[in-house]
This record gives structure tokens, sequence and C-alpha cells, in this order.
């Protein structure tokens, strides 16, 4: 099998019909599954990403609201858990909005609203904040998944537990945006080539709207060392990223919280910098991505 970029995968599912599943509330949670997909025992360089399997779902949103935390996890079909080192890494977007800074992608990048990758980090909003989705918008959960060890595993789904406060409960939130900040601006899914004992990537940009940045997260592939993001006019690192590792491999990649909250300003530039070294113990293949969270100004700038 051929190692294709997920978001081209995806690409194909720019026509939605009747077979998307709905994401109806139910008990303060809507709950999207992708999967089933069959995962190949590991053959060769243990971190090699050649040959993972991908899998794609489609889903609509039955009503509009608030997501207000996001709980991924491995499992096989009747709900027993599976081990996250399964998931190579998901993006869940809304088709029907492009995205902000992903602006030299083959295809038009949609816009992200939440993303995990094998460490399975459960991210929770600061209470009375949530992600604004509308219904009937269309969403898809594009994984690329990893190998199993010793035997092949057949039947493994990334279930997807997010909660929802439906605008129809009137509780209104506050709003939250989702910014993809990747060190390419292709943000090619697939990674890109390092090479050598350290590699250093960077990139530049402005944020799309200014605001408060409540939360980030990080996103690094094995043998990644630091990613950062600093803001250039007077130097400040605005977050840092130092995944934690066992036997080679990261383990986690936590959520940082900000308290007091971080102003972004559009009127100011950032740099974000992925830093990997001993390289050449893994497939030479990185990803160095930040999503990070952020209450607009004015939400119209956001939208």
């Amino acid at each position: 099998m051929t190692v294709r970029s997920t978001a081209l995968a995806l690409a194909s599912l720019a026509v939605f019909s009747a077979c998307a599943t709905t994401l109806a509330p139910k008990d303060g949670e809507i709950v999207g599954r992708v999967g089933p997909v069959d995962l190949p025992a590991q053959s060769g360089d243990a971190h090699s990403h050649e040959g993972m399997p991908e899998k794609a779902a489609r889903w609509r949103v039955a009503e509009s609201g608030w997501i207000t935390s996001f709980h991924p996890a491995m499992q096989d079909e009747g709900g027993k858990p599976m081990p996250g080192k399964l998931l190579h890494h998901v993006a869940i977007a809304e088709r029907s909005r492009g995205d902000y800074l992903c602006t030299e992608h083959s295809h038009k990048m949609p816009h992200l609203i939440l993303a995990s990758g094998s460490e399975l980090t459960e991210m929770d909003l600061p209470e009375g904040y949530g992600i604004p989705v509308r219904k009937g918008a269309k969403v898809f959960a594009g994984g690329m998944f990893g190998f199993a060890e010793g035997e092949p595993a057949k039947g493994a789904y990334l279930v997807a537990r997010m909660g929802f406060v439906p605008e129809r409960s009137g509780t209104k939130l506050k709003p939250i945006v989702p910014v993809w900040l990747d060190v390419l601006a292709a943000c090619p899914e697939e990674g890109y080539p390092i090479t050598g004992k350290r590699d250093v990537k960077t990139r530049e940009f402005s944020f799309p709207f200014s605001g408060q940045l409540h939360l980030a997260g990080g996103h690094m592939h094995d043998g990644g060392r630091l990613l950062v993001l600093t803001r250039l006019s007077d130097g400040t690192e605005v977050v840092r990223f130092e995944p934690s590792y066992e036997d080679e491999s990261i383990a986690a990649i936590p959520i940082a919280q900000f308290s007091p909250n971080v102003r972004v300003e559009t009127s100011e530039r950032y740099r974000l910098e992925a830093v990997y070294e001993n390289v050449a113990h893994h497939a030479g293949n990185g990803m160095g991505i930040v999503v990070a969270y952020v209450e607009p100004d004015r939400l119209e700038d956001a939208l």
C-alpha cells in the first residue's frame, strides 16, 4: 500500500450523501467513529510510516451548538480499549470552511476542528467556552493508523467523544476557534523529509484574527524534540512543547493551558520552529504542528 496524504484522501469526500453519519447529541456529548480498519503486523523498521492504513468517516452535525471537549480513544467493535499506538494521527474538520494558513496545499484544506496523535491527548475547554458548530455542517474525520505488534489487528476504531452543548439548551457559550499552525504552508499531512542528526524547520506567519489564546496542542513524529511558537517583535516564547519519550517513541505531548490568557494579534509576526534530533533511528519523516485555540475579539473575523 502506498501512503497518501490524509488530506488528499479526504478531498474525495467533497460530495456528502445520505450515508454520512449524523452526529446527534446524547447525554451531553456527540460521538463519532472512524473504522473499522484492519491493521497489519509491523515488519521492518518499527518507525517507518510506509504502508500505514488510512480510513475516513463522513459526518453531519444534527444541530447547532458548541463542542466543549475532545476525548479520543482506540477501541475494537465491542468497545474494548486498544493501544493508542494503533493510531498515527486523526484530523477532524469542517469541509464547508477553508483553512486560514494552509495556503499552499494542492487541495483546499478544510477548517480544522480537532486533532490527535497516538498519544490520544484529551482536551477540555475552559468552563463557559466552546467551539461553535452549525446544524447541517459537513464534517469529516480522516485517520492514518499504525501497525499492530505481533499479530495483525482487525476491526479497530478511532472513537471521538466530544462534549456538546446544544444551542437549544439556552446556554450561550463564548466562542473558541482552532487555528492550525504548521511549519510548512502546504501543511502536508504525510509529513516532510528530515535528514541528518539534527533537523530544524521554521515558518513565519501572522494570526488570521486577534484574540485571546486559551489552549494549544502540539504534534510531532518520533525524533521530534522541540516545538516552539515565538512572537518575533520581542522574542517572547508563546508556547514550547518538549515531547516525553518511551522506547524511542513519543509518549506524551501535554496540552498547554494559559493562565492568564495570551494575547495574539494580526499585526504581529510569529515563528513556529520544529526541531528533530537522532532522526537516523526513525523514518526521516517529520511534522511540526501547533493547534491554537483562540477566543476571537470578534467572531465574524474568524468565520
